[in-house]
């Protein structure tokens, strides 16, 4: 029996990250020059894409940089804040000279809860991560940064032990990836640009502007270099919101390598051939987690361990077989550039593989993992890879099928599973003063590693993830003013607050409850924060006789919805 999912768009995601750095930027603080630094020698870029191209072979992933190990037991020191007297720093700078781009693996003590800053050799803030390290033997991976230098700074947030940090190596980026322009063999070589080449703007095909949103360029670290492929998110049949990430298991196939992954979305022209934005400008995701994969389909299946972007779309897909010499299409980054599709004829090549022969646009080295979309744009297969190309229109492509790598591991993910009562988690946002529900564990686990705003406080109640006789949804907002969440069940209330108070974003249904009393259903009172604009959430006769008794700014509004008790 075939099985398909429709794409899906979600109204809305748990994306506003609080950004409070416990230290100032670097540059109006410290001249880069003032950071202590380890300097690599040069590799010579040329001669690493010249070697490189020889290597190529038919599955299209794109090396792109390679690793260098730092040969010091450990660098930098740390130092404490200024007016932050339990609060320490350390930096340190690499550079690696000659390179396009530049990533660090750091290794830090086991157990120690650390805010990394990351700025590029001008002293620009380039990103702040929030990590707890869990494993000092595995490390973690930079974002990356533009040009050769690299300066870390890590500040300690408890009052603790300063612990051993060490930079072990970096990934040094001898492909410019950054910005938008394809591969500088090209330059080499003195072609012209695959721009102007067979390659086709996605952004020139209307009808694609829904599925182009769930195909991303990602890059990762592998066996000492780092490499380029394209991956799309993946619906599930109970539209549960989960970040699914389909690419080819000869780019991913372990949890070690997930783990390096940046996703980068939005990768496109801003119109038909118009300008192409620089990587630094994109939403990205970082990190992810290896579900299942099998060589016998050239599958993986991820999940993504940050929320993507709010404006994608969680992809369709089908396990129906095409006919023979019916049209596809592919959405992918060919050599890393900017997102293109093309267009061509599926065959029957194996039990495992679609064979692709394109008519218009073609393929290259970073096209692996792409979407094959059918005619109802549904995806049916992911790139192995082949020799066709833009110089060799003659060539053709592999393609897992989906149906395959369904029946190897992707229903157990993907498949409808029965609408039963789930956990509704439940955070108390310390800025707006108010409540966070979400009914989903890939959300909770996000807010709980990235937003500490917010304190888990485990299980509110529960509800039902899809619609259900006798229930109703909650409808979900984000006040962009406040900071804070807001819930109610009333489509009134629902339509005044869209018309009326622009400052809350709609985002879609959160759960489903109840909006009468019955067996098993148990009130959820509301309060209103009069000072901080956010609204407060409980299930215990206790905590809203206290609340009421000892907070006069916590206006009660009575009883937002009946759930079912813990």
């Amino acid at each position: 029996m075939p099985y398909e999912a429709n794409t899906y768009i979600p109204q809305g995601h748990f994306k506003e990250k609080d950004k409070n750095p416990l230290l100032t930027k670097l540059s109006n603080k410290i001249k880069p020059s003032k950071s202590e630094t380890i300097t690599l020698p040069k590799l010579g870029n040329e001669r690493l894409i010249l070697e490189g191209n020889t290597k190529k072979g038919r599955k299209k992933a794109l090396q792109v940089s390679i690793h260098r190990d730092i040969e010091i037991s450990q660098g930098g020191k740390w130092q404490l804040i200024k007016q932050q007297d339990d609060k320490y720093f350390w930096r340190m700078a690499v550079q690696s000279s000659d390179a396009s781009f530049i990533r660090a693996h750091l290794l830090i003590d086991e157990g120690e809860k650390v805010e990394i800053f990351i700025y590029d050799k001008e002293g620009n803030s380039v990103e702040q991560v929030e990590r707890h390290i869990i494993n000092y033997d595995d490390g973690f991976w930079s974002p990356v940064v533009q040009g050769d230098m690299i300066i870390i700074e890590i500040v300690k947030i408890q009052d603790s032990n300063k612990p051993l940090v060490k930079i072990d190596k970096i990934s040094h980026g001898y492909r410019d990836i950054i910005t938008g322009r394809l591969s500088d063999i090209n330059l080499i070589n003195a072609k012209i640009f695959k721009e102007d080449s067979c390659y086709k703007d996605v952004n020139c095909y209307k009808d694609w502007d829904v599925s182009k949103t769930g195909v991303a360029r990602i890059y990762f670290e592998k066996q000492r270099s780092g490499y380029l492929c394209t991956g799309s998110l993946l619906n599930d049949q109970n539209q549960s919101g989960r970040a699914w990430f389909l690419t080819a298991n000869h780019c991913i196939s372990d949890n070690i390598v997930a783990r390096t992954l940046i996703a980068y979305f939005h990768y496109r022209t801003d119109s038909c051939n118009g300008r192409v934005p620089s990587l630094n400008s994109l939403e990205k995701t970082i990190g992810s987690r290896f579900i299942i994969g099998s060589e016998l389909s050239d599958f993986t299946l991820l999940e993504l361990s940050e929320s993507p972007p709010s404006n994608v779309a969680y992809l369709g897909w089908s396990t129906y077989d095409i006919y023979s010499g019916a049209n596809v299409y592919g959405i992918h980054h060919p050599d890393g550039s900017y997102q293109r599709i093309s267009f061509g004829n599926g065959y029957y090549s194996s039990s495992n593989y679609w064979n692709v022969k394109w008519f218009l646009g073609s393929t290259e080295g970073g096209s692996s993992g792409s979407p094959l979309f059918d005619t109802n744009k549904r995806i049916v297969g992911q790139l192995e890879g082949g020799n066709a190309s833009c110089e060799y229109m003659e060539g053709e492509d592999k393609y897992g099928k989906f149906s395959v790598s369904w029946n190897l591991g992707l229903k157990q993910y993907l498949s409808r599973t029965e609408n039963t009562k789930m956990p509704v988690y439940r955070f108390y946002n310390t800025k707006a003063g108010g409540h966070f529900f979400t009914i989903s564990p890939a959300e909770r686990d996000n807010v709980i590693a990235n937003y500490p705003q917010f304190t888990y406080e485990g299980i509110g109640f529960f509800g039902y993830p899809q619609a259900y006789s006798g229930l109703t949804p909650v409808y979900r907002f984000y006040n962009t003013k406040a900071g804070g969440h807001f819930f109610t069940i009333s489509p009134t209330e629902r339509d005044n607050v869209i018309a009326n108070y622009p400052q809350f974003t709609y985002e879609g249904i959160a759960f489903y409850a109840s909006s009468t009393g019955g067996v098993s259903l148990t009130p959820v009172y509301r309060f209103y924060n009069t000072k901080a604009g956010g609204h407060f959430f409980t299930i215990y006769t206790s905590e809203r006789d206290y609340v009421i008794a000892n907070f006069p700014y916590f206006t009660f509004e009575g009883i937002g919805f009946y759930a079912f008790g813990n």
